[in-house]
């Protein structure tokens, strides 16, 4: 059975607009992630996770040619040297996946405005400048004095449907807690 779409006076129906974005997003999953000739922005489908090659498989099994990745200090100096950076894209690039978005490393007595602030800054300095000269496009850093999503903060488990469980916040539990002393 036929069925008749209709459209505007532009020739746009529902479906179209419904549509469009899974294509765009097919386009950039397909590699197609270049500007049209009018210079229209395609987004890319990724994943923040880890580089090890299990993870990197997983991540191309799904269709996600991009990562999100914390490059790990694994010599404890600081900061991430070119190198460092340059052997986790490597990883990336072996497994079909780009390098896309790097997380910063390493400034919590910053944030906190305590004694070693100014190595930590100059550290997140000399990593700025090793992942532009790696060719990783995108750095971000999350500006805040934890990384706790558990009870220390306020969150707790709940069961919820299916036998899954989830996260809550309950001000109460934390509204007497202490400051966090550091990072």
């Amino acid at each position: 059975m036929k069925r008749a779409i209709r459209t505007d006076s532009a020739g746009i129906s529902r479906r179209s607009v419904l549509l469009a974005p899974a294509a765009i997003a097919g386009a950039a999953v397909q590699g197609e992630n270049k500007p049209r000739s009018s210079g229209a922005w395609l987004p890319k489908l990724g994943e923040n996770i880890g580089t090890d090659a299990s993870s990197l498989r997983w991540l191309r099994q799904m269709g996600c040619q991009y990562i999100y990745a914390g490059v790990l200090d694994r010599d404890r100096k600081g900061y991430l040297s070119t190198t460092d950076i340059l052997s986790v894209k490597k990883l990336c690039q072996d497994a079909d996946v780009t390098l896309e978005v790097m997380t910063l490393p390493g400034f919590g007595l910053a944030m906190l405005g305590q004694p070693g602030r100014d190595e930590q800054i100059e550290n997140v300095r000399r990593t700025i400048r090793a992942a532009g000269e790696a060719g990783v496009p995108t750095l971000v850093w999350n500006w805040w004095p934890d990384f706790y999503w558990d009870e220390r903060v306020g969150y707790y488990p709940v069961k919820a449907r299916g036998e899954s469980t989830q996260r809550a916040f309950d001000y109460d539990r934390v509204k007497d807690a202490a400051p966090f002393e550091g990072i």
